[in-house]
């Protein structure tokens, strides 16, 4: 049976689809690096010519979702005491200001006392200097004695506001605070209260539990945005230096490459592992994106034009990578070249390849196959 010829079809990425020809060639090279095959068969290879193609690295590197540092609230203990009233639990979700536990405290209630002693310092300092104003117009008494009540009065004024602080720190609002000025009631109990609204992550008090100032109670953190963290092995630090952007994948939360934010790459190599830490941050605002979740974080090169084959062109054979390269009708040499990892379905090839040269793409395996036999292995 004979074929008629056709000219070669240009496809997509300079493919070609050479049509089936007749007179097959007759087997058996001398080069054991060239096979010739019949027309039938050289019908069925499908090739692509080797071109320059604007082509991006990228770096694949496994990462971990972790909490944003920036968005965890660690509450302690503000006075000594004991838990009256515990409100929460770890994974629930909490506002901003709202009491996660009650405390109280002698401590407390000692210095609310100081603060209402204080206040009535002020008042008997404040009448005795107007009293003192009175009489040094009367000319009774000095400036002096004037200035002197003027600084006691200071100093009272001053010792309010720093029972005021004291207050503060132990975890009274300013709210309760000036009730307490105003009505002159005394409160036992403080609340514990979460800084910003998010999700309780630890809880290490129980009630009736006694604890002390500075003690770690509980932990929130705002799981709407997370730090995804990775290691990047030292030989690939110049790539990563040079990165344009980052993405990151997410499979468990259905999340593909959503657009990372603040690269960040760490100064120094760890000695131990021989790597360097990066991270980026993701927003999830609909929480699916939790910490611990495995991802991948995917660097970005600079584009750079660069001599390309499809990836399915590349043969392995042992530890070196080939292709086959037309060298006329039905006739294919086994190249070795030096190429880079697949970018978008492309090898970039850096040796063995000319521009223009026209390999296989669709039958390499099987042509391999087909010299492999001849050749006996």
């Amino acid at each position: 049976m004979r074929f008629a010829r056709r000219p070669w079809l240009l496809l997509g990425f300079g493919l070609l689809v050479a049509a089936p020809q007749a007179g097959a060639q007759p087997a058996g090279d001398s080069d054991p690096a060239v096979i010739e095959v019949d027309a039938l068969l050289d019908g069925r290879l499908r090739t692509a010519e080797v071109r320059s193609a604007l082509l991006r690295r990228s770096l694949r590197i496994p990462a971990t979702v972790e909490l944003d540092p920036g968005r965890v609230s660690r509450i302690d203990a503000g006075v000594d005491g004991r838990v009256v009233e515990v409100n929460v639990v770890a994974g629930q979700p909490v506002a901003a200001g709202e009491a996660l536990a009650r405390v109280t405290s002698p401590e407390l209630t000692r210095a609310q006392v100081a603060l209402l002693g204080a206040r009535a310092e002020v008042s008997l300092q404040r009448r005795a200097v107007q009293r003192a104003g009175e009489l040094v117009e009367a000319e009774v008494i000095a400036q002096a004695e004037l200035e002197r009540r003027q600084n006691d009065l200071f100093m009272a004024s001053t010792a309010v506001q720093s029972h005021r602080d004291q207050l503060t720190l132990m975890g009274m609002s300013e709210a309760e605070i000036r009730d307490v000025e105003r009505s002159e009631s005394i409160r036992s109990q403080v609340a514990i209260v979460a800084g910003r609204a998010g999700v309780v992550i630890e809880r290490a008090v129980d009630r009736d539990q006694v604890v002390a100032r500075g003690e770690p109670l509980f932990a929130v953190a705002d799981l709407t945005r997370v730090q995804v963290e990775g290691r990047v092995p030292e030989r690939e630090v110049a790539f990563v230096a040079y990165a344009e952007g980052v993405q990151v994948e997410i499979p468990a939360a259905g999340r593909s490459a959503i657009a990372g934010e603040e690269f960040y790459v760490a100064p120094t190599v760890d000695p131990t592992t021989r790597t360097v830490t990066v991270r980026t941050f993701v927003d999830s605002p609909d929480g699916i994106i939790k910490p611990n979740m495995l991802a991948t974080l995917v660097l970005l090169g600079r584009r750079q034009e660069q001599l390309a084959v499809p990836a399915q062109a590349v043969v392995r054979d042992g530890n070196d990578e080939h292709v086959f390269v037309r060298e006329g009708e039905g006739r294919y040499r086994f190249a070795a070249i030096a190429a880079e990892r697949e970018i978008d379905g492309l090898r970039a090839v850096a040796e063995g390849l000319s521009e223009g040269d026209v390999v296989v793409v669709d039958g390499a395996f099987r042509l391999n196959a087909e010299r492999k036999r001849r050749l006996g292995r």
